[in-house]
């Protein structure tokens, strides 16, 4: 039995090995239109996408300034969250782990240790982080159109005329929910 399993598997591996593949690589896949420079992260506004704020957070740890592209890493990361909440094709939903890997790749190790140690002492309780909440819900929720994500799914390849965001859609509700259940906000006061 265990031979006939093998046997199939590697039949299958041959097979697969001599099949003809096509990769297809749209050019607006995880593009950052107009990327920020290192910029505060309470002066990122609600029409610059996830790959622009990422592009800026990529710009700072270049330069050393670890702090800022931590803060920037925040916003890009409530972004991107809302992102996968409003667009349709769940494969593009992948540009979430894509995205980051793309802009940090060429980052050095000790750069992205630092880069890590930015990020542990943003956590929820600190002060920078509710900073940062606030003014994320004083801007509300992105208001660019996700074309980084939705180029990097298969839908816009296989089926181009496919409405590529989800209609209807509460964007009030999917950003609270970013905000609170993504990057760990806290909840929006009842007045």
């Amino acid at each position: 039995m265990v031979r006939a399993i093998c046997t199939l598997v590697l039949l299958a591996m041959t097979l697969c090995a001599k099949a003809q593949v096509t990769s297809y690589e749209n050019p607006d896949s995880l593009r950052a239109e107009n990327p920020l420079e290192c910029v505060s992260a309470t002066e990122v506004a609600a029409s610059s996408s996830a790959a622009d704020v990422a592009a800026g957070a990529q710009h700072c740890t270049e330069n050393g300034r670890f702090d800022e592209a931590a803060a920037l890493l925040l916003v890009s990361s409530a972004f991107v969250d809302f992102d996968t909440r409003r667009v349709a094709d769940a494969s593009a939903h992948a540009a979430r782990q894509a995205l980051f890997a793309n802009t940090f790749s060429n980052q050095s190790e000790s750069d992205m240790q630092s880069l890590f140690g930015a990020l542990d002492s943003l956590d929820p309780s600190s002060a920078e982080h509710q900073r940062i909440c606030e003014h994320l819900r004083d801007i509300g929720p992105p208001s660019y159109f996700p074309k980084y994500m939705i180029a990097h799914g298969l839908q816009a390849a296989t089926d181009p005329d496919a409405p590529p965001l989800i209609e209807p859609f509460d964007s009030a509700r999917a950003w609270e929910e970013s905000l609170t259940g993504f990057i760990g906000c806290r909840p929006k006061s009842v007045d």
